[in-house]
């Protein structure tokens, strides 16, 4: 879970003797102890706040699934016991608000490099990068159908990535979908519309 460094060290020296910590956390799934890690570094090391986001968004794969598990929970009606906000579970880790990490992403998801890379390097802040990008269309839009110039749609990960993007005007509206083989679905999607795609576990 931690030290892996100093235990290769340890390995590499022939130490016989390597000094441990029993770790007392109710781990219940290796996402837990993945989030763990993340912020165990964070609160370790002195970093700025953009870097805590950095660190905190390699986190972002791990609470999706733990979202979509207790998605896939409550459509079973199966007892969940806390909702999980992607979003809102960032910005816990790295110690800042939901907005700054809605804003974050909304950045990397439209920014030029050039730009993405100055607010990594904290020459602009968030709210800046984020003023100058916020009128601009996602960069996530893919094609719905395979074949060229058919029905475009924007990608939806999670019911709260849809508000997020209603709230920021990027889309209209967003459905729910088992799947995009339906004629009747098609008719109610476009660029301005989002969809999210229920998969096997999730249904």
């Amino acid at each position: 879970v931690e030290g892996n460094t100093r235990l290769s060290v340890a390995i590499d020296l022939k130490l016989k003797d390597v000094p441990t910590k029993e770790l007392k956390e109710a781990f219940e799934s290796i996402e837990d102890i993945k989030l763990w890690m993340v912020q165990h570094q964070i609160q370790r090391r002195n970093l700025s706040p953009i870097e805590k986001i950095q660190l905190a968004m390699q986190s972002k794969e791990t609470i999706e699934k733990l979202a979509k598990d207790n998605l896939s929970k409550a459509g079973k009606n199966e007892a969940v016991e806390l909702k999980i906000d992607t979003n809102e579970e960032i910005a816990k880790l790295a110690g800042v608000s939901r907005t700054s990490i809605v804003r974050y992403t909304s950045v990397l998801n439209k920014a030029s490099k050039s730009t993405i890379q100055q607010l990594n390097k904290g020459e602009i802040s968030i709210s800046s990068a984020f003023n100058s990008v916020k009128d601009k269309p996602e960069k996530t839009i893919r094609p719905l159908l395979k074949q060229p110039n058919e029905i475009e749609y924007i990608s939806i990960e999670s019911f709260e990535d849809g508000t997020d993007k209603i709230n920021a005007g990027i889309i209209d509206y967003f459905i729910v979908v088992k799947d995009l083989k339906s004629e009747e679905i098609k008719k109610h999607i476009n660029k301005r519309s989002g969809v999210m795609v229920l998969t096997n576990t999730q249904s």
